[in-house]
């Protein structure tokens, strides 16, 4: 006689089983250790960018103290300049 006799159940082995929890750890597209690569590639991007930003900034301030320190030292050479004449003057007077 033809018809359902029972069921048959399969289930996976221990094999298929660590095959496919070994697939899901190195699976070039989805898996655990693709993933956790492509977050710290991303990281270091993030932080190698941030570096060159940091740099930017610091080689910008860096040139606004060199040109204050440069105007500094302008006014103070001016400024012996001044003392050296008023000096002078103050020689010539006392004579």
């Amino acid at each position: 006689a033809l018809g359902a006799v029972g069921a048959i159940q399969f289930t996976k082995g221990v094999a298929s089983t660590l095959s496919d929890l070994v697939l899901s750890f190195t699976d070039p597209v989805n898996g655990l250790l693709t993933s956790t690569d492509n977050s710290i590639t991303s990281e270091l991007d993030d932080m190698a960018q941030e570096i060159i930003d940091f740099q930017a900034r610091l080689d910008a301030k860096q040139s606004e103290l060199e040109t204050k320190y440069n105007n500094m030292e302008n006014a103070i050479s001016k400024l012996q300049g001044q003392a050296s004449q008023l000096s002078a003057i103050m020689g010539g007077l006392a004579r």
